[in-house]
């Protein structure tokens, strides 16, 4: 449930930097309901199904209709910044770690020369505290020093959430721009070597 609702803060969060649609609502061939926006809208302005009141079919389909249009910010998201990497859209069972469970990283430029090449890799405890600059306290996990990816460090916070041996680093935060894109590291305490990490921020007003 968690993960489901920032998958919709992301959206409104979404619209809001790149402005909302108006104009005249009406069904397509596919029975999926669209904004068609004013001529005087902004033509590069996602036009996203709305799924509230459907069911059934037709809220699978408003679904379908919205990915398409995340798939392609994603992509382009990416080539902007390589980091990126977008969790797949069934993560809405995962399991959100407990925030203790994570350690920010102070020494950036040597975390992100070590991550240049691999999206994670297991650390010891020594280079946990040398890299956050604070003595870890769990000990009965290993500590992973992974790739993240911020807008305003100083205003937002970090989300870390596993499924199936894999994790999600979310940072979210305010500001009222859209600057580019910061490489960090974060330090996350695990059972075991994730089998994936991904990397996703996100900016608000």
């Amino acid at each position: 449930m968690k993960i489901w609702l920032n998958i919709f803060g992301c959206l409104v969060a979404y619209l809001s930097m790149v402005g909302c649609v108006t104009g005249t609502t009406k069904t397509n061939d596919s029975g999926v309901e669209i904004t068609y926006p004013d001529p005087n809208d902004d033509k590069d302005t996602p036009k996203f199904c709305n799924p509230t009141g459907k069911k059934g079919p037709e809220r699978v389909k408003c679904y379908e209709f919205n990915d398409a249009i995340y798939q392609s910010v994603n992509d382009e998201a990416k080539k902007r910044e390589s980091w990126f990497n977008f969790a797949p859209d069934n993560w809405v069972d995962s399991t959100e770690l407990d925030p203790r469970r994570l350690l920010q990283v102070v020494k950036v430029q040597e975390a992100v020369a070590k991550l240049e090449t691999q999206a994670f890799v297991e650390i010891s405890l020594a280079e946990a505290e040398y890299f956050s600059g604070l003595k870890p306290e769990i000990l009965s996990l290993k500590p992973f020093l992974v790739r993240s990816l911020v807008y305003f460090e100083e205003t937002g916070n970090y989300s870390v959430f596993e499924k199936n041996g894999s994790i999600l680093v979310r940072h979210d935060s305010i500001g009222n721009t859209i600057p580019a894109e910061k490489r960090t590291g974060l330090i996350v305490f695990l059972a075991s070597q994730p089998k994936a990490v991904y990397v996703d921020c996100q900016v608000t007003e």
